[in-house]
């Protein structure tokens, strides 16, 4: 089993058994061969790196990557709210009707920049009247230069005094 906090991912996974539902019969794949990867993982992991500048110190603090995410999806949240408009997180994308999509997607670019210094790509996924998935993507250029300075910063009006020591309070 890979560890990422204690080592950085050199290798794929070899893959897994996967039982065909009607048949019963349980097949092995491997991870190169189930998603058609023909590349070594450094080879990935150098675009993602190239386009992504600031996962290159994630070891040091993986734990803030998460967090920023979070903020960018809270601060959205909030903002959309305040104009009256529902929006939900669900897992890395926001939910709303999708005559607020132009709102969502803006309030989403600027959380970005205040909280990211850059926009990252984003595509918007609904389903027509005739129930077929429609993906728009939502196109950003990504730069790969070495100036990108993220400008996040800890935002007091969602701290919820984590680093505070707590008591456990039981009611018997």
């Amino acid at each position: 089993m890979h560890h990422p906090e204690k080592e950085a991912l050199t290798k794929y996974p070899q893959g897994k058994n996967v039982r065909d539902e009607l048949t019963g019969v349980s097949e092995f794949f491997s991870v190169r061969e189930r998603f058609d990867v023909c590349e070594p993982v450094e080879f990935y992991k150098n675009q993602i790196l190239e386009a992504f500048p600031f996962l290159i110190n994630i070891q040091q603090c993986p734990y803030d990557v998460m967090y920023m995410e979070s903020e960018v999806m809270l601060t959205s949240i909030d903002n959309l709210n305040k104009k009256g408009i529902p929006a939900y997180p669900v897992h890395d994308c926001l939910l709303v009707k999708l005559s607020d999509k132009d709102s969502a997607v803006e309030e989403l670019i600027q959380s970005q920049i205040r909280h990211l210094g850059k926009i990252i790509h984003m595509d918007c996924s609904y389903f027509n009247e005739e129930g077929n998935k429609i993906e728009e993507p939502i196109t950003q250029e990504l730069t790969t230069d070495k100036a990108f300075q993220a400008t996040f910063k800890r935002n007091t009006k969602f701290d919820w005094a984590i680093d505070e020591n707590l008591e456990l309070i039981e009611d018997y």
